[in-house]
């Protein structure tokens, strides 16, 4: 219980309507509830006085049943109005909070999470969420109709009331237990559609390499058989649930047929008038949905947990820290007494220092898993050292804001990713000014290449931008880079599989470049123009600097 206020106190959040536009939906939702119990009364009198051949009686209730079906339908209308205006806004809120905070993830959260995962909670579950408040508003709403037809029959006559009482008590039990029974299936079924859409997320981005490697048949059968195993469990939940509905259902057909006896047995002894056991008769439908009501109340509040741990499992992770100090950056970089490891048992470095001055083109060599990358992923701060400082312009970049490290460092890995928007929508994310576009592509020598597209810079790159060769995605990414006015350019192994030719295009790119940037590469097997500095990293986790 405390699980599941702690949950809709935090999914409310994401819902700025005032209190005051609550509450009046709950209390026109209640209100509309009671009006619909009072139906079922008005047109058991009717039947009465139909028996009876009082006219006047039978129009007047008729008149009264009308006015009152039309203030329920009013009310009906007002309460779902009010309910798709939350519910929209609550969808469009916790979205938006999730795709930022997907983005201030630190690095190892995706890793640990899963692309798939991800994007299921994000659709799935969200949807999940915003399907509980309806779920709440006809689950409530048709609670108090059903409890104000018990207290009326109670009113009427109290024996049958404590019978119905005792009835739906244990209607409601077993079918709470289904519920708890079936749950656990639907959790199984859960986690195996997380792996299977994670799975799925894997063939889309290494559909190349399935093919080439004749993977086809493998993944097929791994998806099938995960696939085989979310129908057993939904299979099994929904038989689960099926089973203990159908048993509480013959229940109360069963205590149904019951009352109709017990209320004969109170006639005849006087307890009962036979006008008030007919209103009790039209009641009798009414009665036994409390319990299909409540036992759905309880499921959607079960699955709500669900969705809702999940959600803010996601809300709630370890999210990128920054600092407040804004400013240009210049280029200058330090490291002192560096320590970095991704497993205690596995450091990277210990007491790491040295030294780059701005407007200069540095090398850092090594094999590969010495921590090359490493380096340049703690200067663009998408890890952070475990000990030590790393300072920019003296000052430490823990303590610069994300708008100034974003905006002066910018890392070019090996394998960029350019999304599937045309070259100009890909570079006008970074700048819009279309001429200093063309000009920055004219240096980084893409500019010809583009022209002879049909489209030229309106043209659609493709999945994995499968339009350009691996030396024009580099080249696209530098011009990105570049249009970003960053000050830091950090190259990670950029050449690596690259031709001959593509290097040379590179090296003179980085020569035209060096001057005006503080340009940080790292490679394992060449070196491109002439640095002013290499750094050799060796095995003995410390940094070896050869002037």
């Amino acid at each position: 219980m405390k699980n599941t206020f702690n949950n809709m106190k935090r999914s409310l959040n994401f819902i700025s309507i005032s209190k005051k536009k609550v509450a009046i939906l709950i209390f026109f939702g209640i209100i509309a509830s009671f009006i619909s119990a009072i139906i079922p009364s008005i047109n058991g009198r009717i039947i009465n006085n139909i028996l009876k051949f009082d006219y006047n009686k039978i129009i007047f209730f008729a008149v009264l049943g009308g006015i009152f079906q039309v203030i329920n339908t009013i009310l009906t209308y007002l309460v779902n109005k009010t309910y798709l205006n939350i519910r929209c806004e609550f969808v469009l809120n916790i979205r938006k909070r999730l795709c930022k905070d997907l983005i201030d993830f630190k690095a190892g959260n995706y890793n640990d999470e899963g692309v798939g995962t991800l994007l299921n909670k994000i659709k799935n579950d969200s949807r999940m969420i915003a399907n509980f408040f309806n779920d709440i508003k006809e689950g409530i709403l048709g609670l108090f109709f059903n409890i104000g037809i018990i207290c009326y029959i109670f009113y009427l006559n109290y024996i049958i009331g404590i019978y119905y009482f005792v009835v739906l008590f244990i209607s409601i039990i077993i079918r709470y237990l289904g519920i708890q029974k079936a749950l656990k299936y639907q959790k199984l079924s859960i986690i195996e559609s997380d792996q299977n859409d994670n799975h799925l997320s894997e063939i889309i981005r290494g559909y190349k390499d399935i093919k080439v490697t004749n993977l086809k048949n493998k993944f097929l059968e791994k998806n099938k058989e995960e696939l085989n195993m979310i129908s057993n469990y939904l299979y099994k939940s929904n038989k689960t649930s099926e089973i203990y509905s159908s048993i509480a259902r013959f229940s109360e057909s069963i205590f149904s047929g019951i009352m109709v006896i017990l209320g004969i047995i109170l006639i005849k002894n006087n307890l009962l008038d036979k006008d008030k056991f007919v209103i009790i008769f039209m009641y009798k439908a009414s009665v036994f949905l409390f319990p299909s009501k409540f036992s759905s109340l309880i499921n959607s509040f079960q699955k709500f947990n669900i969705s809702a741990n999940r959600i803010f499992s996601v809300l709630e992770n370890k999210k990128e820290n920054y600092g407040k100090i804004n400013t240009k950056l210049e280029g200058n970089i330090e490291f002192k007494n560096v320590y970095f490891y991704y497993k205690k048992d596995n450091v990277i470095f210990k007491n790491l220092s040295f030294k780059i001055k701005k407007n200069s083109y540095t090398v850092i060599l090594g094999a590969h898993g010495v921590g090359k990358s490493t380096i340049l992923g703690l200067i663009s701060k998408i890890i952070d050292p475990i000990k030590g400082d790393i300072l920019i312009d003296n000052y430490n970049l823990k303590d610069l804001s994300e708008d100034t490290i974003r905006n002066n460092i910018v890392l070019i890995p090996q394998q960029p990713y350019l999304f599937n928007f045309s070259i100009l929508e890909n570079l006008s994310l970074v700048n819009d000014d279309k001429n200093k576009i063309i000009n920055v592509c004219k240096l980084v020598g893409i500019h010809d290449k583009i022209m002879t597209f049909k489209d030229q810079y309106n043209t659609k790159i493709g999945s994995d931008a499968c339009l350009l060769s691996g030396g024009e995605k580099q080249k696209l990414a530098i011009a990105r880079a570049i249009l970003s006015d960053a000050k830091i350019l950090l190259l990670d192994e950029i050449t690596n599989n690259l031709d001959k030719e593509s290097v040379k295009s590179i090296e003179n790119l980085i020569d035209n470049l060096k001057d005006d940037y503080t340009i940080i590469m790292i490679t394992h097997n060449n070196i491109l123009g002439t640095p002013s500095q290499i750094f050799e990293i060796q095995n003995s986790n410390k940094i070896k600097v050869i002037k």
